[in-house]
């Protein structure tokens, strides 16, 4: 087996990659590893809705609980896949520029054209983590909602519990 370069041993050890493993097979696993927890959180977030399903106070502050943990999970999320989509931009742009720069191409647009034939890979492994990125956003924002909800809904059940045996009407 040929002996790695420092770059090679330094991205095996970030991606936890094996020796053979292309670039963007390395970022669609290390993109699966940061979004299983959130994957989790989703099912969770999304459960098919239920015909005239009450929650108890005790759901409520369940789902409030659940919610806190959630955002922890996506906030790191978040955290990798900015690196992930930092790393991946790094790796493009220097193919690119090696690209452009071994290119025989007699046109600046021969040359920019040889330059993304040649780094499809790279792009691919970027679109990739650009994806994984997006997603977490998006589950963030779903996070806070449902938050925000859970705490609405226990606020409407704090006071009807207050108004339950008064006689008057909420």
């Amino acid at each position: 087996m040929a002996e790695l370069t420092q770059e090679q041993q330094a991205e095996v050890d970030r991606f936890g990659i094996f020796d053979g493993l292309g670039q963007v097979e390395a970022v669609q696993m290390e993109a699966a590893r940061i979004g299983y927890p959130i994957e989790r959180v989703r099912l969770r977030l999304a459960p098919m809705p239920e015909q005239g399903l009450h929650k108890t106070p005790e759901q409520m502050v369940d789902d409030l609980e659940w919610a806190k943990h959630a955002a922890g999970l996506v906030a790191l999320s978040l955290k990798e896949s900015s690196e992930l989509v930092r790393d991946a931009r790094r790796r493009w742009a220097r193919a690119h520029a090696l690209a452009l720069r071994a290119s025989t191409g007699k046109s600046s647009e021969q040359r920019e054209a040889d330059a993304l034939l040649a780094t499809e890979d790279e792009q691919l492994a970027l679109d990739i983590a650009e994806v994984a990125l997006e997603y977490a956003k998006g589950l963030a924002r779903a996070v806070e909602q449902t938050g925000t909800m859970t705490q609405t809904q226990a606020s409407m059940v704090r006071e009807q519990m207050r108004l339950a045996g008064t006689g008057r009407e909420s």
